[in-house]
């Protein structure tokens, strides 16, 4: 199990889509007697904490035995928060969820880049599916500065 969530998290780390912008950094730490493995995967955010200063999410991987547990910190998917933690329980599940977070920081950069310009923009996120099969669809939809996002043309 373990060797086979390091082989997950490695491919997210070195992954040219969303690895590179967000400069993702992986750490591990093994402890034999305690029995637990912990993997972290560091992004940096590209929006900035309060004061214009570096705002790092970190994607933490626990493993105890047979038990996954992956946490957010901070929460970049689903509601705000200090923290995200879920229990998962298979490699794939895994690779959903860091992949889910990773995009999800890089399109909100996205749309904070855009908004940065002057323009209106909306960002729909939808979970399509259930499961390991479920992937996560975002929608960025970005207006020229002044323009009405009510107006079709």
């Amino acid at each position: 199990l373990r060797s086979a969530v390091l082989e997950v998290l490695e491919q997210c780390a070195s992954g040219n889509v969303c690895a590179r912008p967000l400069g993702v950094v992986l750490h591990r730490l093994r402890s034999e007697r305690a029995n637990l493995s912990r993997m972290t995967l560091e992004l940096d955010s590209p929006i900035a904490a309060p004061g214009g200063r570096r705002r790092t999410v970190q994607i933490g991987v626990n493993i105890r035995d047979v038990t996954v547990t992956v946490s957010v910190t901070p929460a970049v998917v689903g509601p705000g928060g200090e923290s995200c933690k879920t229990q998962v329980d298979a490699p794939e599940s895994v690779k959903l969820l860091v992949q889910s977070n990773m995009a999800t920081l890089l399109v909100q950069g996205l749309q904070m880049e855009a908004e940065t310009l002057g323009s209106v923009t909306h960002l729909r996120t939808t979970l399509v599916g259930a499961g390991d099969e479920g992937a996560l669809e975002m929608r960025l939809r970005v207006w020229r500065p002044g323009a009405d996002p009510d107006d079709d043309d």
